[in-house]
């Protein structure tokens, strides 16, 4: 995002919108455009929407908002880890846990899930280690009807996705689609029974104190994202697809995670054998090339990814790759040369 429109976004959005004077009733104004355009773009209803400043605060507002104390809590082995410790909290508050298992591909077991009006389900949309993508339709359609309730992880799904039709809360990260650090998006569905687990004294459902320029960031973001959304994501998977074909072909012992049809091409994780990872980022990152990593590759962090554990895939010698629009084929290409050469010097050592 160009850094003069932030800065005009900084100017028109520190007032406060809630005053009398004109300035801060056309800043009211913009908001309220800004949130129709999101809600038009995330196809869910602008009263639905709270903006939040944290987005660990708003995995927790979702879920726990949703939990009683006789609430079970089901989630999947690939979650994020803000999930896992709030499964953790409600479990230490005598509530009930259920893990969700996954295949080789990252397709979760959510057929094992047993119906009941007691289930608060956490359904990913899209890992954000992998680009491994869920299935609504075919994970949840067997629970649609028993008054389970569901938490909607959109956290890495891109804006078109849709949580499941019988959603209750949702969450959306602006980073995402190109937007801000420090803004994300909580949906809490019309009619859900949910209750904000933070104490609170005034009838705000969720604290507004969030950075509006941010926001209003957000949306511009989401907006551009839109225009050229389907070029960019024809671009986005010849890339993706040029480097699976490329190790599939040239790098031996080397294990992709997910399949292309069921991913998002935006992410890639690859794990090597007989590699350690921290060293291969670094003699890449000597070639120009800054890639991240899932595995244990320093001493600071000792446990791999759960990801890739939970998996069966490598969780050693794993480097997770971005792609972005603005990439070409010849900086992918090269890319991949240095990759090959990288791995071969290693395994010879």
């Amino acid at each position: 995002m160009a850094l003069g429109l932030l800065g005009d976004l900084y100017q028109r959005g520190w007032r406060d919108p809630t005053k009398i004077h004109l300035p801060s009733a056309e800043l009211a104004i913009l908001i309220t455009d800004a949130k129709a355009s999101l809600a038009k773009h995330l196809k869910i209803s602008p009263n639905e929407i709270e903006v939040i400043s944290d987005l660990n605060l708003g995995f927790h507002l979702g879920i726990s908002g949703l939990l009683h104390s006789n609430s079970r809590l089901i989630h999947s082995a690939v979650d994020r880890q803000d999930i896992f410790a709030i499964a953790r909290a409600h479990q230490n508050n005598g509530g009930e846990v259920q893990v969700c298992n996954c295949d080789l591909t990252g397709v979760i077991d959510y057929a094992a899930i047993k119906p009941s009006d007691k289930n608060v389900i956490v359904w990913q949309s899209c890992n954000r280690e992998t680009g491994v993508k869920q299935s609504a339709t075919r994970a949840l359609e067997n629970i649609s009807t028993t008054g389970s309730k569901i938490f909607a992880d959109m956290t890495f799904a891109n804006f078109r996705s849709e949580p499941p039709v019988n959603w209750s809360t949702a969450l959306w990260d602006a980073t995402s689609w190109g937007g801000p650090k420090g803004i994300a998006f909580l949906a809490i569905r019309n009619g859900v029974n949910w209750v904000n687990p933070l104490p609170h004294i005034d009838m705000e459902r969720v604290s507004n104190g969030f950075s509006i320029p941010l926001f209003l960031a957000s949306v511009v973001a989401l907006e551009n994202s839109n225009k050229d959304f389907e070029t960019d994501s024809l671009r986005i998977l010849e890339l993706n697809k040029r480097v699976r074909g490329f190790v599939a072909a040239n790098i031996p012992d080397a294990d992709i995670a997910g399949n292309i049809e069921d991913s998002d091409p935006r992410k890639l994780s690859i794990s090597f054998l007989y590699i350690q990872a921290e060293e291969l980022l670094r003699n890449l990152e000597k070639s120009g090339y800054l890639v991240d990593s899932g595995s244990a590759c320093s001493a600071a962090d000792l446990a791999p990814s759960h990801v890739l554990a939970a998996m069966g895939i490598l969780t050693h010698g794993n480097i997770r790759l971005t792609f972005r629009a603005d990439m070409t084929i010849a900086i992918v290409d090269q890319f991949l040369t240095a990759l090959k050469t990288e791995i071969e010097l290693a395994r010879l050592d």
